[in-house]
C-alpha cells in the first residue's frame, strides 16, 4: 500500500538524515530538539512565534509525512466515500492543488486495494510550486506507480493564465 511504502521511506530517510539536514535552519542550530517538530509548530501555528518559517525542507517533508499522514489520508477516506458515483468510474481522474505529499493519492490506493475504488486507470495530476520540500516523496511515488502520475512544479495561478492565453478565455 502507497501510504506504507511511504512512511517506511520517509522514516528511513529522517533517520539516516536527522543529525547531518543541510535546511538554512538545521545548519543555524534553531532545530534545537533534533528533529523538525518545532519548525514545523512555527509553519502551523505562526501567530505563536516572530520568526516565520515556510515549509523548505526535505528532511521536514520526511517527518512531516510519518507524523501526519494517516490522519489526513483517513480524512480523505472519509471524504471520498461520500461520493458514491466515483467508486465505479473506470478511469478516475485527480488534479491535486498544492498536492505537497500527496496524501489524497495514499487514501485513493487504500480504497483501490480495498477494492472501494473500482477504477481501472488512473490519472493523477499533482501541482506545487515546493518540488525542492517534495522531491523524495514524488519520487517513491512515482516508483511506486511506475511512472504513472504526473507532478508539475508550478504555482495554479501561472497554469490558469497559460490556460486562459491557449484558449483565449476572457477572464470578467
Amino acid at each position: 500500500m502507497l501510504i506504507n511504502n511511504l512512511i517506511y521511506e520517509c522514516d528511513e530517510r529522517y533517520s539516516q538524515n536527522k543529525d547531518g539536514c543541510q535546511c538554512e535552519y538545521c545548519k543555524r542550530e534553531i532545530c534545537n530538539e533534533s528533529n523538525c517538530a518545532e519548525c514545523l509548530r512555527k509553519i502551523h501555528y505562526p501567530e505563536k512565534d516572530s520568526e516565520k518559517r515556510t515549509y523548505d525542507c526535505v528532511n521536514m517533508a520526511d517527518y512531516y509525512y510519518c507524523r501526519y499522514s494517516y490522519r489526513y489520508a483517513s480524512e480523505v477516506v472519509y471524504g471520498l466515500r461520500q461520493f458514491r458515483d466515483i467508486m465505479k468510474l473506470d478511469t478516475l481522474k485527480v488534479m491535486s492543488v498544492g498536492c505537497g505529499p500527496c496524501t489524497e493519492l495514499a487514501a485513493i490506493d487504500y480504497l483501490h486495494q480495498n477494492r472501494e475504488l473500482n477504477y481501472k486507470k488512473l490519472e493523477f495530476r499533482g501541482i506545487d510550486p515546493l518540488k525542492n520540500m517534495w522531491k523524495y516523496i514524488w519520487e517513491d511515488i512515482d516508483e511506486y506507480y511506475q511512472g504513472q502520475v504526473k507532478f508539475y512544479e508550478r504555482d495554479i495561478l501561472e497554469l490558469v493564465d497559460i490556460i486562459v492565453e491557449r484558449n483565449g478565455f476572457r477572464i470578467l
